[in-house]
C-alpha cells in the first residue's frame, strides 16, 4: 500500500490544516494542465481523500500499523477476541466498531430521506394524458373548436391502506451477512416491497363498495380545444385539465389534406388527372382549394402542351401567405391502341396529320 504521508510530504502527527496546505502545493506542482504527471496527480488526490477524512485516516493508520482488521476467536492473535490488549474488539478497539455502526446508521438515514424525497417527487410530478386528433384542412382555414372526451382514473382512497410490510414507504430492508478478515459484517440494502409493488399501499377493493370493488374511480370529462385559424401544419398542444389537479392533456393535432392535395413544406401541391386527348387539344382545368376558393386554368387559350412533367406554379395560393400552389398532372393513356375503321379512318388520319405538323414545328 502506498505511503500517503510520504506522497503529501507530511508526517502522521500533521494536522488537517497542514495536510490541506501540503495537498494544494503538490496538486499545483503535479497538475497535468501544468505539465505534471497524471499518475502522480491521481496518487496525490488518493492520498488527500484518505488523510483528509478522520475515519478513513484512522483505518489507514491501523492498516499501516499491522492491525489489518477484526479477528474473532482466540489463537495466535492473543486475547479471547483476538489482538493484543485483550479488548473485546481486538487491536482497533471500540472506536472502529462505533465508526462502522455510525456509517451504517447514516446510510440508513440517507436511504430513508431519499425514499421520502422520491415519494414526494412522484406525488408532485404532473400526469400527462395523450390523445391524437385529426382535422381537415378545409376546417382550419377559419379555425374550429373540437370537443374531446378525456378519461381519467385515480386510486380509490377508501379501500387503500398503508402496507404493513414496508410501513407505507414502498421499500423494505434486506440484510446480507458478509465475512471480511475473519469478521462478519451485516450489509443492509433497500429493495422494492413485493406485497405492495413499491406503491406503499395495499388495496382492499374486494370489500369496497365506494369503487364497486374495482380499486379505482374513473371519470369522463368533455374538454373543448380551440384550433386557431390557418393552422395548416401538424402541431402539439398541452392543456391543463379543468377538473383534475396536476393533470395535463397533451394533444397531437394532425391536419389532413383534401383528396388530391399534399403539402411540400409551405407549398400546397395538387395533382390533376386528365385524358391524353385533353393534353393535345387543350382543356379547361378547375381547382377547388381547401380555402374554398376556385382557380381556373384555361389550356384552350395556351399554346404550350401539357406534358407528364409539367408543373404550374400559382403565386400566393399555398399553405401560408407567400407560398405557392403547385399543380401537377396525371395523364391517363388509352389501355389499347386505336383501331381504324372505315368510319373513323378519315378522322384519325386527319388527327395524325395535325399532330405531325405540331411535332415538326416544335
Amino acid at each position: 500500500m502506498s505511503n500517503y504521508y510520504n506522497i503529501l510530504g507530511v508526517n502522521k502527527s500533521s494536522t488537517q490544516d497542514e495536510i490541506k496546505k501540503a495537498f494544494r502545493k503538490k496538486a499545483v506542482e503535479h497538475h497535468p494542465d501544468k505539465g505534471g504527471n497524471e499518475a502522480t496527480f491521481k496518487k496525490i488526490n488518493e492520498a488527500y481523500n484518505t488523510l483528509s477524512d478522520n475515519n478513513k485516516r484512522h483505518m489507514y493508520d491501523m492498516q499501516q500499523s499491522g492491525g489489518g482488521g477484526i479477528h474473532m476467536g482466540g489463537g495466535p492473535f492473543g486475547g479471547p477476541f483476538g489482538g493484543p490488549g485483550g479488548g473485546p474488539f481486538g487491536p482497533m478497539g471500540p472506536d472502529f466498531m462505533n465508526m462502522f455502526f455510525r456509517q451504517a446508521q447514516q446510510t440508513n438515514h440517507s436511504h430513508s430521506f431519499m425514499n421520502r424525497q422520491s415519494n414526494r417527487q412522484k406525488e408532485s410530478a404532473p400526469t400527462e394524458l395523450r390523445q391524437t386528433i385529426q382535422v381537415n384542412m378545409e376546417d382550419v382555414y377559419k379555425g374550429l373548436t373540437k370537443t374531446l372526451n378525456v378519461k381519467t382514473s385515480r386510486k380509490c382512497g377508501f379501500c387503500l391502506k398503508p402496507c404493513q410490510v414496508c410501513k407505507g414507504s414502498g421499500m423494505v430492508e434486506k440484510s446480507v451477512t458478509k465475512t471480511m478478515h475473519h469478521a462478519k459484517f451485516v450489509q443492509i440494502t433497500k429493495e422494492k416491497c413485493e406485497p405492495c409493488g413499491g406503491s406503499g399501499d395495499i388495496s382492499n377493493k374486494l370489500n369496497c363498495e365506494k369503487c364497486n370493488k374495482t380499486g379505482v374511480f374513473e371519470k369522463n370529462t368533455a374538454i373543448k380545444m380551440e384550433i386557431p385559424p390557418k393552422s395548416y401544419h401538424d402541431f402539439v398542444s398541452r392543456i391543463k385539465h379543468p377538473e383534475e389537479d396536476n393533470v395535463f392533456i397533451v394533444i397531437k393535432v394532425i391536419v389532413k389534406c383534401p383528396d388530391g392535395f399534399y403539402k411540400n413544406g409551405d407549398n400546397l401541391c395538387y395533382t390533376h388527372k386528365l385524358h391524353l386527348i385533353d393534353t393535345l387539344l387543350g382543356t379547361n382545368i378547375k381547382v377547388h382549394l381547401p380555402s374554398g376558393e376556385d382557380i381556373e386554368i384555361d389550356y384552350t387559350k395556351r399554346e404550350d402542351i401539357i406534358r407528364p412533367d409539367t408543373v404550374l406554379y400559382i403565386d400566393n395560393k399555398g399553405v401560408i401567405p407567400g407560398s405557392d400552389l403547385m399543380v401537377k398532372f396525371d395523364i391517363e393513356y388509352p389501355k389499347t391502341r386505336l383501331i381504324l375503321s372505315d368510319d373513323t379512318k378519315d378522322t384519325f388520319s386527319s388527327l395524325r396529320e395535325n399532330l405531325e405538323k405540331i411535332f415538326n414545328n416544335k
